[in-house]
């Protein structure tokens, strides 16, 4: 992100929405420069200027289970698991610094679990589905 406040500062392309007709194309233009810039595709520059005010925690699975694009039933519910526990242990060490966390949360603590959301993977594309292999009568 930091190359984005970085070319938009040197460059006043984008004039306020009623002052000029070709605002959109405009738009476009800027996005495709930053694009080019950080050479990403225009998606996910977009993605990421919406996303400003969020933090997003990515998990990425490493193994020669997952090489074919999915991942193991049993694996993925359980990294999903493993992903709560992780911001579950990160919103309790922003309240108190300890190195275990036992007993009842507060309710603080819970509202804040509360709000998260779990993401998709690309808009629009949140389907889970299971690869099952048909087994011979």
């Amino acid at each position: 992100m930091r190359g984005i406040f970085l070319l938009v500062q040197q460059i006043d392309v984008l004039p306020a929405r009623g002052i000029a007709r070709d605002y959109d194309d405009r738009l476009l233009d800027l996005l495709a420069t930053l694009a080019q810039f950080e050479s990403r595709e225009p998606v996910a520059v977009v993605t990421s200027i919406i996303n400003l005010s969020v933090d997003l925690i990515s998990i990425q699975v490493i193994h020669q289970d997952v090489e074919g694009g999915s991942i193991p039933l049993e694996d993925g519910v359980f990294l999903n698991e493993k992903a709560q526990d992780l911001v579950t242990s990160a919103a309790l060490s922003a309240l108190s610094r300890r190195r275990h966390f036992r007993g009842m949360r507060s309710p603080e603590t819970n509202a804040y679990l509360g709000r998260l959301r779990l993401g998709q993977t690309q808009v629009g594309s949140y389907v889970s589905y299971s690869q099952m292999l048909c087994m011979a009568a």
